[in-house]
């Protein structure tokens, strides 16, 4: 058989395969799954390119754009790491990397907490705080772009989808049923 070349034949082939399984499944559950991923996959790859001149990776610039929204919405001029990485859903280890990355571009310095000489507290420097700024309009430009093709009814139904999706998640309804494997 040939591969089909569309995605709208692949879906089809993909909805029939999971159904062969024999899994009490809603097949499409799936499908939509891989969309999601396939969508998230390319906003990412176009924010990436978006932020290739400044020479950041999308996770060093949100860190950088973390540190400037605490400092400037919450007056909050420096953060832990850990603090950090809960915000951004990323392990202490990989936020050790990326901090030590942005601080060996003069992007962030790292100082000693005075209250606890264990940690760290982080804070942009002002080539941080320039740089982040002067890309923050082309990057977000180029990713919200993307979403032109949805009018504005269509934006609020989205987000509204989007939302049911992520209590259900985060309340964890029906998305870890046990098995007995």
């Amino acid at each position: 058989m040939n591969k089909p070349k569309s995605r709208h034949e692949r879906r089809k082939y993909w909805l029939k395969f999971v159904e062969s399984l024999g899994l009490d499944v809603d097949a499409d559950a799936f499908r939509l799954m891989n969309e999601m991923h396939m969508v998230t996959h390319a906003i990412k790859q176009i924010g990436e390119n978006s932020l290739a001149a400044a020479g950041l990776s999308m996770a060093q610039y949100r860190i950088l754009t973390h540190l400037l929204f605490s400092k400037n919405v919450f007056d909050e001029d420096v953060l832990n790491p850990s603090e950090i990485s809960d915000h951004l859903g990323v392990s202490r280890n990989t936020i050790s990397s990326l901090i030590r990355s942005l601080e060996d571009k003069d992007l962030i310095q790292r100082k000693l907490d005075t209250n606890d000489r264990r940690k760290f507290k982080i804070s942009l420097t002002s080539a941080g705080t320039d740089l982040v700024t002067r890309y923050a309009g082309h990057h977000m430009h180029n990713v919200s772009h993307c979403f032109t093709v949805l009018n504005e009814d269509e934006r609020k139904q989205f987000s509204s989808y989007l939302n049911r999706l992520s209590n259900q998640i985060e309340n964890g309804r029906n998305c870890a049923k046990e098995t007995n494997t």
